[in-house]
């Protein structure tokens, strides 16, 4: 590998490391959200608790399908 084909790769490594690390965040920031909505459901009893429960799940759901999409197809 010469230097001119190291240049070329870098920037690649370097936009998957970035997008990688903002889907990283976006994944603990999704479970972070379902936490939060577990325990706002027991301390605020209303009837659409358990649709914002389901909400908060698609969203952790769709969080880790992309991740992994992106994981074996970057």
């Amino acid at each position: 590998m010469n230097l001119t084909d190291l240049a070329v790769f870098f920037p690649q490594i370097l936009i998957k490391f970035i997008a990688l690390s903002f889907l990283v965040l976006h994944l603990l920031f999704s479970i972070i959200v379902v936490r939060q909505t577990q325990v706002m459901t027991r301390v605020v009893h209303a009837n659409i608790s358990p649709i914002i429960i389901i909400l908060s799940l698609i969203h952790l759901l769709s969080s880790i399908l992309v991740f992994t999409w992106v994981i074996l197809f970057l």
